[in-house]
């Protein structure tokens, strides 16, 4: 389970280049959480585009359980949506040279995998792969407790969201105290100038 904060590219990268399934598995779903509490009304616009009455008012529960039930029933656009959010939010072409340079620069890599995976699929084709996979109506034992991960993941990504904005509030609340108090001083100090003349 990834509960930090974590570099998608190189993890994503190495997953592929190891053919890791379980890696990339645990990687899509904790960016599908991230993508619903970060991008919400992206999320649900999509599912309304595809005839899903999801609303921003949805709790992301609700939105996780729409996306989940529309990926495992091969919804196309759906999951290609998804896909390609999570790659334009979250991959990092910079990265992925770089990747590319220091793998090739080792020798006996077995990472050397992912630089072909990625150049000839590309990474949006393989993160819908990876969420096909997922979340596979063959398996609903396996996508039920992919749901349990993705839910978990939810309320880990709120906390993070809701520790942001603590943190954004506290930053606003000192700006302000410190501007009127910036301003009380100027004013203490008109008054002392003008009392004495």
């Amino acid at each position: 389970m990834i509960n930090a904060e974590h570099d998608f590219t190189e993890n994503f990268c190495s997953a592929v280049g190891y053919s890791n399934d379980f890696m990339m598995k645990d990687i899509i779903i904790d960016e599908v959480g991230r993508l619903i509490v970060e991008n919400k009304p992206d999320v649900v616009r999509l599912l309304r585009q595809n005839g899903i009455n999801a609303t921003v008012n949805d709790s992301s529960k609700v939105i996780s359980v729409y996306l989940v039930n529309e990926i495992s029933k091969e919804n196309e656009p759906i999951i290609s949506g998804i896909s390609l959010m999570i790659a334009k939010n979250r991959f990092e072409e910079q990265k992925y040279k770089s990747f590319i340079g220091k793998i090739k620069s080792e020798k006996n890599s077995k990472n050397k995998n992912a630089i072909g995976d990625i150049e000839t699929q590309g990474a949006t084709n393989i993160i819908k792969e990876a969420l096909s996979k997922a979340y596979n109506k063959i398996s609903p034992k396996q996508t039920a407790e992919n749901q349990a991960n993705l839910d978990e993941r939810l309320k880990i990504n709120q906390t993070r969201q809701k520790a942001k904005l603590n943190i954004k509030r506290i930053l606003i609340i000192t700006g302000i105290a410190g501007i009127l108090g910036f301003m009380a001083y100027q004013l203490y100090k008109a008054r002392k100038i003008s009392q004495t003349l």
